[in-house]
């Protein structure tokens, strides 16, 4: 099975306030490639996804990736991971 990721372990991701180390691929599904991170200015572990890129990153893909991230951001328990970025 091809994973589909650009992401390899070692590689630096930087976001709009914060930059991150892949430690290691976790899994992959459907839309993306999780990744185990780390934070590089507190070590903080997170984890990243990854778009699932297979030649064609369409507008219905990016949205429901967009939708995805906006009910995480709603959610808040200790067994659900906290949205960062």
């Amino acid at each position: 099975m091809r994973s589909y990721s650009m992401l390899e372990p070692g590689a630096v991701v930087q976001s709009y306030t914060s930059s991150y180390r892949v430690v290691r691929k976790l899994a992959v599904g459907g839309m993306g490639v999780v990744h185990l991170a780390e934070r590089l200015e507190d070590g903080l572990p997170v984890v990243l996804k990854e778009p699932r890129f297979d030649g064609s990153l369409d507008e219905v893909k990016l949205m429901k990736l967009r939708v995805e991230g906006q009910a995480l951001k709603a959610l808040n328990h200790p067994f659900i991971v906290q949205f960062i970025d």
